[in-house]
């Protein structure tokens, strides 16, 4: 159903085999000369398949379908691949009682994003951190049915998914577009303003989750703790008095005051 390759070289397919009264997953890997099949997990037993597949290197890839039949209850499957073997990871499923991704794009290892539908109705959309799937909001335009059956991340901040939507059962299918991308933070204050090498420094603004980087008047420091409005960092050696920059996946903040150093 989908492939992604990273070069060449190294390719990734994942879909599904029919054995009869079931389905199974099926993965197969391509080395520049031969595909080779390798070894993929089936939760259900009876009826698992495998819609989409993301490589963000040749040692990290993020498949993802559905177990369960059509006909009965079905939950999201997600597979990850880390080099070595396939293994199943716990996913979302926001409605209980059909969920399905159907398509999966990862910028980063640690950062993917799925799509697909709930409860046959709605639009679903899953992120990977890296260690697990959390289920952000997304539009609901039609109370028939809407589904997201591909997306593209080109960075952690932002993507593109596609699908369709039905109004209603006696109108045609429409085109369902989606964007997203992640705002900028923002600082509003830190304390104390000014100490020496080593201070504990409490940043406090917005959108601070997913902090990559803190620096005082360019020199990185080290991040202690961090929540989506607070980060804790330690002022680092070599430092200079100077503005303080925070980085997040959504861009760059710049304190409006200066941080002293003593």
């Amino acid at each position: 159903n989908d492939v992604s390759c990273v070069s060449a070289a190294n390719c990734t397919a994942a879909g599904s085999q029919d054995t009869g009264p079931g389905m199974r997953t099926l993965v197969e890997s391509w080395n520049g000369s031969t595909w080779k099949q390798a070894s993929s997990p089936n939760p259900s037993g009876s009826f698992d398949i495998l819609d989409g597949v993301s490589c963000a290197g040749a040692s990290s890839c993020v498949a993802v379908g559905r177990r369960g039949a059509a006909g009965s209850s079905a939950h999201t499957l997600t597979e990850n691949w880390n080099g070595t073997a396939w293994k199943a990871v716990t996913s979302l499923n926001p409605s209980k009682s059909f969920d399905e991704l159907l398509g999966v794009s990862c910028s980063s290892a640690a950062n993917c994003v799925a799509t697909g539908e709930q409860g046959a109705t709605a639009a679903l959309a899953e992120s990977w951190n890296g260690a697990s799937w959390n289920a952000p909001s997304t539009p609901d335009l039609s109370p028939v049915e809407d589904t997201l059956s591909s997306v593209s991340c080109p960075n952690a901040s932002t993507c593109q998914a596609a699908g369709s939507y039905d109004a209603s059962f006696s109108m045609p299918v429409q085109a369902l577009l989606l964007s997203s991308s992640t705002p900028p933070p923002a600082i509003t204050k830190f304390s104390p303003a000014s100490g020496p090498a080593g201070t504990s420094v409490t940043i406090t603004g917005m959108r601070l989750a997913g902090t990559t980087k803190v620096t005082f008047n360019g020199t990185a420091a080290t991040i202690t703790s961090a929540h989506p409005n607070q980060i804790v960092v330690k002022v680092p050696h070599g430092a200079t008095t100077g503005k303080i920059k925070v980085t997040t996946p959504g861009g760059t903040a710049t304190s409006a005051a200066s941080f002293k150093v003593t």
